[in-house]
């Protein structure tokens, strides 16, 4: 398990955007390109999953390489953050004086030492940038991790007439790019799991493991390793979590919705015995909804449950179960829970004037 987290681009400089063509020496033998990374929100990130860990950032924003491409998706171009300025009213990275022949682009960040992405080194087209970050899989070193995203390039319009960008007495055409820079994986995220009526018939219970979309395995202990609820305990315990700024997590590839298996012992003591004497019992979780409100909407089937884990989404549950939703292994009862949905964003930099 991977601990990271990506949060918000911040960066101050100027830029004069004219919506007429009245104003200086118009230059249409070059563009300029507006790039609105929509994973731009407040900080939010991945919470740690190991002991003593602290904020790790996976990219930061000076990592981000800018691949600007012909129609063919060859790179003409590679930038880094260095070279854009920030619009004050849109918040938008514009690139000036940029060559004609661009019309899509990619933007793709490592961490990673020696084998960096640079504008220097960057990919020489879409598809190899592409390639990179689709074959990584989850489980890499978090400064390994690749991001990735990529748009066409349009000329941008108000209110029907072309856009035009003044600077520094020059005036170019002022395309525009919508991007989404995102790792290619899904994350799930545990922080608590409860019995919210344990006592009824299970006074005590030991949760030994879960596993999840049938091949990831946490082993978590047994009834003298901890991870016990107790109805009989002073006070009782119901819930348990992974620690303080802690969870249980899985790094995943984007995949249909599968389900977590939680894997019980039910104990017997104090003068009380297991209900039908079968102590294995376990506890399927096979739908999530958004508790709040989901902006993938899309993602969403009829009933309201999540279809796909999605690259660049984080899925972060509070796991609570009653005692009726645990079965013996033959059995084939499931769990509809509630999920938060957070999304990876950009690490806030700002930046330092010597």
């Amino acid at each position: 398990m991977k601990r990271f987290f990506i949060a918000a681009i911040a960066l101050m400089a100027m830029v004069a955007c004219s919506k007429d063509d009245t104003a200086s020496v118009l230059d249409t033998t070059k563009k300029s390109v507006s790039i609105d990374i929509t994973n731009i929100l407040t900080p939010t990130k991945a919470v740690t999953d190991t002991a003593g860990a602290t904020n790790v950032a996976c990219t930061k924003a000076e990592d981000l390489v800018f691949g600007f491409c012909d129609a063919a998706g060859n790179l003409v171009v590679a930038k880094d953050i260095n070279d854009a300025v920030k619009d004050p009213v849109t918040g938008h990275y514009v690139f000036h004086a940029m060559s004609q022949k661009i019309s899509r682009l990619y933007i793709i960040a490592n961490g990673a030492g020696a084998s960096k992405i640079t504008k220097t080194n960057a990919p020489a087209n879409y598809q190899l940038a592409h390639d990179l970050w689709n074959v990584q899989t989850p489980d890499v070193e978090w400064d390994e991790i690749i991001v990735f995203g990529h748009s066409s390039i349009t000329h941008l319009q108000k209110d029907g007439k072309d856009v035009f960008c003044e600077v520094e007495g020059k005036k170019y055409p002022l395309f525009g790019a919508t991007v989404k820079v995102v790792p290619n994986h899904a994350r799930l995220e545990i922080s608590k799991i409860a019995c919210s009526d344990l006592g009824k018939e299970y006074k005590k219970i030991a949760l030994r493991s879960m596993t999840f979309a049938g091949t990831f395995t946490e082993v978590l202990g047994d009834a003298t390793t901890g991870f016990v609820f107790d109805a009989t305990a002073t006070p009782a315990v119901t819930s348990l979590t992974a620690g303080t700024g802690k969870v249980w997590s899985w790094n995943i590839k984007p995949m249909i919705a599968p389900d977590l298996v939680l894997n019980i012992d039910a104990l017997e003591g104090n003068g009380w015995r297991i209900p039908d004497g079968t102590a294995a019992r376990t506890v399927t979780v096979a739908d999530y909804k958004p508790s709040g409100i989901y902006a993938t909407s899309t993602n969403l089937n009829a009933d309201g449950f999540i279809k796909e884990f999605l690259p660049g989404e984080i899925y972060q549950l509070n796991l609570t179960f009653k005692e009726s939703n645990m079965h013996n292994d033959s059995d084939a009862l499931c769990v509809d829970v509630d999920v938060q949905i957070a999304q990876w964003v950009i690490v806030p930099i700002d930046p330092v004037f010597q």
